[in-house]
C-alpha cells in the first residue's frame, strides 16, 4: 500500500525659553553621560502669521527686566544643535547661539513634572507629522504645565491640544490580558483579546504596524486584527515564549536630560519617555505529543477492538523510523511523546502491512 503522509493529531495542547529631555532606551540602560555641549539657536518666520499666540506669566529677562505677558506674530522655534527644543522655563531667556551642557531633567524638575512634560513633547511632536502646529502646540502646552496662561492660541490648537491630551490618557493603559500565560502546541494558535482597547497600540510601537499581517519573533507567528492578538509557535521557538512590550517604540523610551549652562533657560526636545506603559504574556509551547493510532472496520467503520496490532511510525519527509505502538483491549495504540514538527505515516507490521488514515 503507498504510504501516505498524515498529520498526526497533537494532544497536548516621548522671546523664548527651552529645555532639552534625551532619554537613554530602558531595553539597555545605559546611563547618561552628561558631558556633551550644544549650542541653541533660533528659528523665525514671521510671515508664518497662523501660528501667533501670547502668553502670560512672570518673564524674567536677562536686561534684569519683567515681562508679564509674551507675544509673537508668526513662526518662532529654538533648536538645540539643529533638532528642535521646546522652552521649559518661561521665567527665563535664552538667546540665539547660547552654548549649554546636558543635566538630568529629572533631577532639575522633578520625576513628575519631568514625565508630565516628556509626554507631552512625545504625544504632541515626536510621535506625530512633526509639523509646525504640531511644534507650536506642544511649546503651548509645556507652558501651560509649566503655570504660564495661553492668552490667544492659533485657530487649530484647541483640537490639538485635546488630542494630544486624550493620547497621554490612552497611554497610561496597560493590556487588560498583561501577565497572562497560556500553554499551546507547535504550529496551533492561541489568542488574546485586550478588553481596554489600546492593542493597536503596542503593536505598532513594537514595530507590527499592520493588521492581519504575519510577524515573526523568536519563532513565533505573530497576526493582529482589531483588538485580538493571535500567536502561533513553530518548532524553533523555545519551550518559552515572552513577550514584552510597551506602548512607546524603543527608540524613544529613555533617562530625560536637559540642556542647561545655570544662567539661561532649560530647554530640551523632550524626544524621550522614561516611564511608558508596559505589557506581557507568557506562552509555554509543548513541540511533543502522542498518536492515538486505531483502526476502522471496512464495512462498519467501527474501531477494530483487538489487542496486539503493531505500527511503526515513520516520519514523513525523510522515512525516518520513531517508534512503535501496540493496539490495547481497546483497539487503541498510544505513542509515546513525539515531535509535533512533521507528518508522520504509520504502517502495520507483517504479515499485512496496512496503512492508518
Amino acid at each position: 500500500i503507498p504510504k501516505k503522509p498524515i498529520k498526526l493529531r497533537k494532544m497536548f495542547h516621548c522671546a523664548l525659553i527651552t529645555f532639552i529631555s534625551c532619554l537613554i532606551v530602558m531595553t539597555t540602560f545605559t546611563l547618561p553621560a552628561y558631558a556633551k555641549t550644544v549650542t541653541i539657536t533660533e528659528e523665525t518666520d514671521f510671515n508664518d502669521t497662523q501660528h501667533a499666540y501670547s502668553v502670560q506669566g512672570d518673564s524674567h529677562w536677562n536686561d534684569g527686566g519683567t515681562r508679564a505677558s509674551f507675544y509673537t506674530g508668526g513662526w518662532s522655534a529654538l533648536k538645540a544643535d539643529g533638532e528642535y527644543s521646546f522652552c521649559l522655563e518661561p521665567w527665563k531667556k535664552v538667546d540665539h547661539g547660547t552654548v549649554v551642557t546636558e543635566d538630568d531633567l529629572n533631577t532639575m524638575i522633578g520625576l513628575s513634572l519631568s514625565k508630565q512634560l516628556s509626554q507631552i513633547g512625545y504625544y504632541g511632536y515626536w510621535s506625530t507629522s512633526q509639523t509646525r502646529a504640531d511644534y507650536i502646540t506642544t511649546q503651548l502646552m509645556i507652558w501651560e504645565a509649566r503655570g504660564w496662561t495661553v492668552v490667544t492660541a492659533p485657530a487649530y490648537y484647541a483640537g490639538k491640544k485635546a488630542t494630544i491630551q486624550s493620547k497621554i490618557e490612552r497611554s497610561a493603559k496597560q493590556l487588560s490580558f498583561t501577565g497572562t500565560q497560556k500553554t499551546v502546541k507547535v504550529n496551533e494558535t492561541v489568542s488574546f483579546t485586550d478588553t481596554n482597547g489600546v492593542l493597536s497600540d503596542y503593536m505598532k510601537a513594537a514595530g507590527y504596524p499592520n493588521q492581519n499581517t504575519n510577524y515573526t519573533k523568536d519563532g513565533v507567528t505573530l497576526k493582529w486584527n482589531g483588538n485580538t492578538l493571535y500567536l502561533t509557535p513553530t518548532i524553533n521557538a523555545s519551550d518559552t515564549f515572552r513577550l514584552n512590550i510597551t506602548n512607546v517604540s524603543n527608540g524613544f523610551i529613555g533617562t530625560p536630560i536637559v540642556y542647561y549652562n545655570g544662567n539661561v533657560q532649560l530647554t530640551s526636545p523632550l524626544r524621550y519617555l522614561d516611564d511608558p506603559a508596559y505589557s506581557s504574556l507568557r506562552l509555554n509551547i509543548e513541540k511533543n505529543g502522542r498518536a492515538r493510532i486505531v483502526k476502522y472496520d471496512a464495512v462498519t467503520g467501527k474501531i477494530v477492538k483487538r489487542p496486539g496490532i503493531v505500527y511503526d511510525v515513520y516520519k514523513a519527509s525523510n522515512e525516518t523510523y520513531i517508534t512503535t505502538a501496540t493496539s490495547d483491549a481497546t483497539g487503541v495504540a498510544l505513542t509515546g511523546l513525539i515531535p509535533l514538527d512533521d507528518y508522520y505515516y504509520i504502517e502495520r507490521l507483517a504479515p499485512n502491512k496496512y496503512l492508518v488514515n
